[in-house]
């Protein structure tokens, strides 16, 4: 037997559904999801402003493959100040952009 009573669901002898309950947990996750994106975006700004002077890089290839046209090599970066981490083809340029970058071997 189902039937609703004032704001909740009879779904059975001991349980009970609460409609109100579902609406709040379901508006204190619109608040925190929209604060999230609000502080996702501040980080990404943030990180775009950053000079990323304390950084690293680490090169890395993959190569051996049959088709030889199907090897790539590149340049992992991570910045410690912002915490951005991206990755770049391996060209001198790149290096050029940040000349306080340290290399770690492996």
């Amino acid at each position: 037997m189902v039937n609703w009573q004032g704001n909740h669901l009879y779904l059975g002898e001991y349980f009970w559904v609460s409609v109100m309950k579902q609406n709040n947990i379901r508006k204190k996750y619109d608040k925190i999801a929209c604060k999230i994106s609000s502080l996702t975006q501040q980080l990404c700004e943030l990180r775009e402003e950053c000079p990323h002077e304390n950084i690293t890089y680490k090169y890395f290839g993959s190569n051996g493959n049959y088709d030889t046209s199907a090897n790539s090599y590149g340049i992992d970066w991570h910045c410690f100040d912002c915490d951005k981490r991206f990755t770049t083809l391996q060209d001198i340029n790149e290096l050029r952009k940040y000349p306080n970058a340290r290399k770690i071997d492996t």
